[in-house]
């Protein structure tokens, strides 16, 4: 089993869309901060007004730069990219049949279910944390504390408020890994579909996985009680001080587990259809 998830990953990374898009996001990654700097220097005495702490300006919380909108606009799209839509190819060209003939169909679903996991998880974190090291290296953690900093800290109460209060550092981090964490269970919900008859259409393929979970969240926006559940709210850390609402760790939890279930009725609907491959 541990040598065919080897294989599964290692084909991953020699995918020309993987690839690709693993070049277009280190740039994107890298060039955010930099085109903050690049405006703080021409504006110096907006900097010294607004703050120059690198907590502001990561990624994930400078939803005033370019970096933070496209990321979040493309968020769900990364999940079904990062799969090189290699279940897609394998399923229609009956490679999955010789596979599965090989090893059994257990260890075909489980192998391509854990190496997307794992790939993604990886893949996403050595992007988000290229992209914390830039910003660490041009606006330093130490830097003054303003206003503008203060009220971007997040709202007292909330699970994020209290990892704050111990570090904003380890909050960065953990928002990394909260973000990582959530592109790879969906990428097993992009393999899910991938893997199943009824898609025979690659555009179909390409948004399905995507539009479900955006509509789903969008449902969620749409009544406000149900704020602390939007998963795509919990991922945004400036959503942790711009809501009224307060994310508790219970809210979290709960969210996760329901879309774990959400996902895991796609993966068991994979092993009900892949019993027509013996």
């Amino acid at each position: 089993m541990s040598h065919l998830i080897y294989c599964q990953i290692k084909q991953k990374t020699k995918s020309r869309i993987i690839q690709i898009m693993f070049g277009l996001l280190v740039i994107v990654m890298v060039a955010d901060p930099i085109t903050t700097y690049i405006h703080f220097v021409n504006y110096p005495e907006s900097a010294n007004r607004i703050g120059q702490n690198a907590y502001q300006y990561w990624i994930l919380m400078n939803s005033a730069n370019w970096g933070c909108s496209l990321y979040y606009n493309l968020f769900w799209f990364f999940p079904v990219l990062i799969t090189g839509l290699i279940p897609y190819f394998e399923s229609r060209t009956n490679l999955d049949k010789l596979l599965i003939s090989r090893n059994s169909r257990r260890k075909y679903l489980v192998s391509n279910f854990v190496s997307i996991f794992l790939f993604s998880f990886f893949y996403f974190t050595i992007l988000l944390l290229i992209n914390l090291l830039v910003t660490v290296s041009l606006f330093p953690l130490s830097a003054q504390i303003t206003e503008q900093y203060i009220a971007m800290q997040p709202n007292p109460g909330s699970f994020f408020s209290y990892i704050f209060s111990y570090s904003p550092l380890l909050l960065m981090l953990f928002y990394i890994f909260l973000n990582s964490i959530v592109i790879a269970l969906f990428s097993i919900f992009s393999t899910a579909i991938q893997l199943l008859p009824f898609f025979n259409n690659i555009y179909i393929t390409l948004i399905v996985p995507a539009i479900i979970p955006y509509l789903i969240t969008f449902f969620f926006d749409a009544i406000p009680s149900l704020f602390p559940y939007n998963i795509l709210m919990i991922l945004q850390p400036a959503a942790s001080y711009a809501l009224e609402a307060v994310i508790s760790g219970r809210n979290i939890l709960i969210t996760f587990i329901l879309w774990a279930c959400f996902i895991g009725i796609w993966v068991y609907a994979c092993h009900i259809t892949k019993k027509d491959l013996l």
